[in-house]
C-alpha cells in the first residue's frame, strides 16, 4: 500500500508549530497545543509527567499512546523535543517554495519542530487511511536545548514500548544508531608567581608545566570509537609575571565505556607525572 504524504498539510503543521513560541522552560503553550493535536488524532492517552518541578519548565514531558490494532506486533516510540534555542519568542515563518526561514529576528525553531510535524503527519496518515499498525508512543520532552533536562527527568516507567527513534538530527536518508559517552575534564595547575624580568627563577611556570603535560597526551582521534580535545586554556595575568595558575577544560568521548575510563585516566596520570617529576631551582 502506497500512501502519499500531504505536503501542504505538513507544511502548514510545521509553520503553525514554529510560530508557537517555545524557548527552553517556556513550553507551556506548545505543550497545550500538542495535547489537543494528539487527542484530535485519536490518541488513547495523553500523559504529562511531573518533571516540570525539576526542570523549571512551564510543562512536563508528554507521553502519548496510540494502541493500534496489531497487538501481536512489537510497538515502538518516536521522540522529539518541544523547546527551541533563543531568540525564540514571536517567530514568524517565511516560506519560499519549499524553503522555510524565520523573518530574521528569531530562530526558525526547525530543531525540533520538524520532528514533531513529521510525527503528526504520520499519525494523520495512519488515521485517515485506516492503516493497521502496532502500538505507537510519542515522547515529547522539554528543555532539550539546555542539557536534555526533560529527558533526564522523564517518567520512563510510563513507557510501554521497548525501543524507538529520536527525530532530531540533520540531513536525510540516514539513521544515527549510536552516540558516545563523554567525560568533561577540568584541570587546574598551580605554580608560583614571580617577576619574569627580575627573578624568574623564583617562580614556577604553570603554563610550562601545562605544555609539558599536554605534549605527552594524545589528542584528536584516539581510535575508531574515541576522541579527545582540550579547547579552553586560561592563565596568566601579565607578560612580565610568571603564571602561577592555568586552567584547562576539555573532554574525552568514546562509544566504549572501558576506553572512556582508560583514556581519561591516562590524561590525569600524565598531568600528575609532570607535576611529580618537576625539578625546581634553588629558589623553589
Amino acid at each position: 500500500m502506497t500512501v502519499q504524504i500531504n505536503r501542504e498539510r505538513l507544511a502548514a503543521t510545521f509553520t503553525e508549530l514554529c510560530e508557537i513560541s517555545s524557548p527552553s522552560r517556556k513550553e507551556g503553550a506548545i505543550a497545550a497545543h500538542l495535547k489537543k493535536s494528539f487527542a484530535a488524532l485519536g490518541a488513547d492517552s495523553v500523559y504529562e509527567d511531573d518533571s516540570a518541578s525539576r526542570t523549571g519548565s512551564e510543562s512536563g514531558n508528554l507521553i502519548v499512546r496510540f494502541a493500534g490494532n496489531q497487538p501481536e506486533r512489537e510497538g515502538l516510540f518516536f521522540s522529539c523535543h518541544m523547546d527551541t534555542v533563543e531568540p525564540g519568542m514571536g517567530v514568524r515563518v517565511v516560506r519560499t517554495g519549499d524553503i522555510f526561514t524565520s523573518a530574521g529576528e528569531t530562530v526558525l525553531g526547525g530543531d525540533d519542530k520538524t520532528g514533531i510535524a513529521a510525527v503528526l503527519e504520520l499519525l494523520a496518515l495512519l488515521k485517515e487511511n485506516r492503516i493497521p499498525h502496532p502500538k505507537i508512543e510519542v515522547v515529547v520532552t522539554t528543555c532539550e536545548e539546555i542539557g536534555l533536562l526533560g529527558a533526564k527527568h522523564l517518567d520512563y516507567k510510563k513507557l510501554e514500548t521497548p525501543y524507538g527513534y529520536a527525530l532530531d538530527s540533520t540531513g536525510i536518508n540516514h539513521v544515527v544508531i549510536g552516540a558516545p559517552a563523554a567525560n568533561k575534564i577540568m584541570i587546574e595547575l598551580k605554580g608560583v608567581a614571580a617577576h619574569a624580568g627580575l627573578c624568574p627563577e623564583a617562580g614556577i611556570n604553570a603554563l610550562a608545566l601545562t605544555v609539558q603535560a599536554l605534549a605527552g597526551i594524545r589528542l584528536g582521534r584516539l581510535d575508531d570509537e574515541s576522541t579527545c580535545n582540550f579547547g579552553i586554556i586560561q592563565g596568566g595575568v601579565a607578560t612580565n609575571i610568571v603564571p602561577d595558575k592555568v586552567v584547562l577544560r576539555g573532554e574525552v568521548r568514546s562509544h566504549s565505556q572501558e576506553k572512556l575510563t582508560r583514556y581519561t585516566d591516562e590524561i590525569f596520570a600524565a598531568f600528575q607525572s609532570t607535576v611529580d617529576n618537576w625539578q625546581g631551582g634553588p629558589a623553589t
